[in-house]
């Protein structure tokens, strides 16, 4: 993909044109199983150079309230809340077949908020579990990973989230 920008690079316009406003060039690229990713690359001058930003797609979504917020930001990061959270993913998502959101701000510095529940910043890319699939099967689940370490909550009201995909 290095090599595919270089080539793009080498495409653009001389400094001279990109005085001009030049605009945004998309492309759509699917991903297997159907997943779409949607690259927009926008071109603009900032003296003699190009600034490029690759936001992904995304969907600001409503999470139900019941719905488990898995924190994936937590710091110090240690194995228990930084690697166990992987561990409950995967259970719900073989054993018992929960879709799991993934909420990621496309819009966000290094380290930055992807949002904000109950005055609580997550960040790293936390996982959702919506209310509609916590069973008293899954609440086991969770609850026996929460004592291994991982760090979650159970909301109590909806609020709204910025999904990059949904994982099943």
């Amino acid at each position: 993909m290095g090599l595919f920008f270089l080539f793009l690079l080498y495409l653009l316009p001389s400094t001279q044109a990109f005085n001009e406003n030049i605009g945004k060039i998309s492309f759509s690229f699917a991903e297997k199983k159907l997943h779409h990713i949607k690259l927009e690359i926008a071109k603009t001058l900032e003296g003699a150079g190009v600034s490029f930003s690759f936001l992904p797609p995304i969907s600001m979504e409503v999470i139900p309230a019941g719905s488990y917020i898995i924190n994936m930001g937590v710091q110090p990061q240690t194995e228990e809340n930084a690697l166990k959270p992987y561990g409950l993913i995967w259970e719900l998502l073989q054993d018992h077949l929960v879709p799991i959101k993934w909420a990621i701000n496309p819009g966000k510095i290094k380290d930055g908020v992807d949002f904000t529940y109950n005055n609580i910043d997550y960040k790293g890319g936390p996982f959702i579990v919506l209310a509609e699939y916590r069973s008293i099967a899954v609440n086991t689940v969770i609850s026996t990973w929460e004592a291994q370490g991982v760090i979650g909550v159970t909301t109590t009201l909806d609020f709204i989230a910025p999904i990059d995909r949904t994982i099943n």
